[in-house]
């Protein structure tokens, strides 16, 4: 179910209900785009669902439809990734992986619970394409954010470490991680070049000196 809230009242109503895979799920990621609700990922205890089929929301007819990646190569389902919307792209990072849903369907694929992998969804072409570049540590259940300086930082979230059997049952044991993780992801601006390479020569300055010299004042921010 989608429910939203009423800003004047205060009050929760329940908006719409999606039916397309006809069971409920869980740390899933979702962005507006253009009067769009979109929906990456997310799943159940047994199963995530695929990433080739993203469902949204319209808020102009209030009504669910599927907007299918036109990309030959997309990545696997998963939940408890992160997601980022930056411009025209949103980028999709590790999680977890079990099965993957797919039009109903459940297809078994190779076991590996964790990710480290970074994808880009074009929202104008429809497409995904994964980067060149993984975070070293495979993790779900983590935070991430785009910086105006064009980097993805990831922080948090957990990882398996060992193997376990409960009553002949087979689990895995995670651990909770507070690791943050930076990578390049878009060219930053000529601003943010030049902020970079004044900083690692004069990271000596204070405030005071920086806004002296006429370094702008939400760059000296940043190190406060």
């Amino acid at each position: 179910k989608q429910w939203y809230q009423r800003r004047v009242r205060g009050t929760w109503n329940n908006k719409s209900f999606f039916r397309h895979n006809h069971t409920g799920k869980y740390r899933h990621e979702s962005i507006a785009h253009e009067g769009k609700i979109m929906i990456f990922g997310g799943g159940n205890p047994f199963a995530v669902d695929d990433l080739g089929i993203i469902p949204y929301f319209c808020t102009a007819t209030d009504t669910w439809q599927i907007l299918k990646a036109k990309s030959g190569h997309n990545p696997p389902g998963r939940m408890a990734h992160s997601c980022n919307k930056v411009n025209n792209h949103v980028i999709v990072t590790g999680g977890q992986v079990r099965k993957t849903i797919s039009q109903g369907t459940v297809f078994d694929i190779p076991y590996n619970d964790a990710l480290s992998d970074i994808w880009l969804f074009n929202l104008d072409t429809s497409c995904w394409s994964e980067l060149s570049v993984s975070l070293p540590q495979k993790v779900f259940f983590h935070s991430g954010a785009v910086g105006c300086d064009g980097n993805l930082y990831t922080f948090g979230g957990s990882k398996y470490v060992s193997w376990n059997t409960n009553e002949g049952i087979l689990q895995r044991i995670t651990k909770r991680m507070n690791n943050l993780y930076k990578v390049e992801i878009f060219v930053p601006t000529l601003i943010e070049l030049a902020w970079a390479a004044f900083y690692d020569k004069f990271d000596f300055l204070d405030s005071t000196e920086m806004l002296e010299l006429g370094i702008p004042e939400y760059f000296v921010k940043r190190i406060i």
